[in-house]
């Protein structure tokens, strides 16, 4: 049988993807490049937020309208069906079958039994190290540590569509890992709900500094990003551990959300802004040339002026040179969906483009420091100009660095020394060395 295969939302969904693509491709099956020459399509949705929920049903929509003529099977599966999970999705718009994503590995049986209907299984699925034969992001690949999240956050819908947060055994990631080098892959991307908490419900204790030691021990050139980690969770072991491991890249991602006590509390995010201000500290201090990311969310209920005020002249000292902003949407069956004050969508977008203008600011005045400095690039394509990025930028989300090259031949994967002649928008220029 062709499948063809739709992965929507966060890179946790792609490795889902990925699963499937595997059980099907060991069974004899193929992933088509295109849905009319398939016979079956599945669509691994995200419905974390609104703008997620309305890109799964566009998608239907879309290939909907492209079954009428093809005659394909359109199965629905991932977040959107376990977070909707009380509606026939088996019904919705030319969906022949819905199924949650913990059944993915399961659709050819389903299809096998003609089970033309919504099915819903267990939250979550964990990957397994031999269930990633098919890659799609060379020369780097994710890796999930977990599912679902036991944090309340008063405005995130994860809890409730993941479930509780559940470790895979440290053994079998670092049997992928091995099995994902062996492939050629340079770059261990980890990714979970909240990476800190790994393995504490394992055996009781935080296992995550045991894991990156672990995985640097693998041999081989290769970078290892660790990507979600709540601040809560970075610990001195954890700062010294990613200050001296080699392989570990010196990157950072805490998602800060706020910055002002009053927002931070009501969102139910357990820290406040000094504690940010000192953690800040003491990363640098430990890792001076580490490179940071955060993320924030705009027009919480009850963000008044002032609240905002406070996220811009904190910006402005904290200077974390890569940060997301993100408007704030009411989901039902989140506790802030019941807040009173909400703003108007017009200040939401005014405050959207002020902090994105002051982060453009911060991030230009950090690419510019980096012109004129050699560094290890990570060459991800070469058609004429060669692209990479450095070990300060995660993929899909960061600065790149392209180099005009005629001369010397480079090899997507390949680590090479490039140095930085200077940056345009978000991204840098180089020269090979």
């Amino acid at each position: 049988m062709k499948y063809y295969l739709v992965s929507l939302g966060c890179p946790k969904n792609r490795v889902d993807s990925e699963v499937l693509a595997s059980h099907l491709v060991k069974k004899g099956d193929e992933i088509v490049s295109h849905p009319d020459k398939a016979d079956t399509v599945v669509i691994n949705t995200c419905s974390f937020i609104k703008p997620a929920v309305d890109e799964s049903l566009e998608e239907i929509h879309r290939l909907s309208k492209l079954k009428e003529k093809s005659g394909f099977k359109l199965i629905l599966a991932g977040c959107l069906v376990d977070r909707f999970s009380t509606r026939s999705w088996h019904n919705y718009e030319g969906v022949d079958m819905a199924v949650s994503s913990s059944l993915l590995p399961q659709i050819p049986q389903f299809l096998k039994e003609n089970k033309w209907e919504t099915l819903l299984g267990p939250p979550g699925l964990l990957a397994t190290s031999d269930d990633r034969q098919t890659i799609s992001t060379f020369p780097y690949a994710y890796i999930k540590l977990s599912e679902g999240c036991d944090v309340k956050c008063s405005y995130c819908t994860i809890p409730n569509i993941k479930g509780q947060f559940r470790s895979r055994p440290l053994d079998d990631i670092v049997s992928e890992a091995e099995n994902l080098l062996t492939r050629g892959i340079k770059e261990l991307v980890l990714v979970s709900q909240d990476s800190g908490f790994y393995g504490k419900d394992l055996n009781g204790q935080y296992s995550l500094v045991h894991l990156l030691k672990k995985l640097n021990e693998l041999p081989g050139s290769f970078w290892i990003r660790l990507m979600y980690l709540n601040p809560l969770r970075i610990n001195d072991e954890l700062i010294d551990t990613l200050a001296d491991l080699e392989k570990v890249v010196k990157y950072i991602d805490l998602p800060l959300q706020h910055t002002h006590d009053d927002i931070l509390k009501l969102m139910g995010r357990p820290y406040r802004y000094k504690f940010i201000v000192n953690l800040l500290e003491k990363i640098r201090k430990a890792i001076p040339e580490v490179a940071l990311r955060s993320s924030f969310i705009i027009g919480f209920p009850g963000e008044s002026r002032k609240h905002f005020s406070h996220l811009l002249h904190s910006l402005s000292d904290m200077r974390i040179p890569k940060a997301g902003f993100f408007p704030y949407y009411p989901e039902e069956n989140t506790h802030a969906f019941s807040f009173a004050g909400r703003l108007p969508s017009r200040t939401v977008s005014r405050r959207l483009r002020e902090s994105r203008e002051l982060q453009a600011s911060i991030l230009e005045e950090y690419n510019k420091s980096r012109v004129g400095s050699i560094r290890e690039l990570l060459v991800e394509s070469n058609r004429g100009i060669v692209c990479g990025r450095l070990q300060y930028d995660a993929p899909e989300i960061d600065s790149r660095v392209y180099i005009q090259n005629k001369r010397k031949k480079v090899t997507i994967g390949e680590f090479v020394k490039v140095k930085i002649i200077g940056h345009e928008g978000v991204d840098l220029k180089g020269k090979l060395v």
